[in-house]
């Protein structure tokens, strides 16, 4: 099972790189809970992660996740990324800054009969916002 599992994280990265919704979201429960720890934001069930996934791809639309590591056994995953796009629109009342980003994260999965009932992104917003021109470097 796991390596069935490997390979739909592994679609959870192409996905998201390729900005198919209708295919992304077929990869998740229709009770599922998706998090962006980083933004402090949950979005349950798949309208809502249509609408966090739509807002997202509009703000970085050549947006690409770049896996380093993956693993998966039946009920968990996770996928060690890089982050890369060119912030074009605003996202969460952060105004656009046409910069290009490359931040990394760690993306924490549960499973449930094959799909994906809960996800959590991490990454650090601070290296985000230093990039986009929001914060100060370091």
């Amino acid at each position: 099972m796991s390596n069935a599992n490997t390979e739909l994280l592994l679609q959870w990265a192409n996905l998201w790189s390729s900005g198919n919704v209708e295919s992304f979201l077929s990869l998740f429960t229709e009770d599922c809970d998706y998090e962006d720890v980083a933004f402090s934001m949950v979005s349950k069930g798949k309208e809502q992660l249509r609408d966090f996934f739509i807002a997202t791809r509009t703000a970085l639309p050549d947006l690409k996740i770049n896996v380093q590591s993956c693993f998966a056994s039946e009920t968990n995953g996770a996928l060690e990324w890089v982050m890369q796009g060119t912030h074009k629109e605003a996202f969460r009342n952060v105004p656009a800054s046409h910069q290009i980003i490359e931040v990394r994260g760690v993306t924490f999965i549960n499973l449930e009969n094959g799909k994906i009932k809960t996800n959590k992104d991490y990454y650090n917003l601070a290296t985000l916002l230093q990039q986009i021109g929001m914060l100060p470097q370091f």
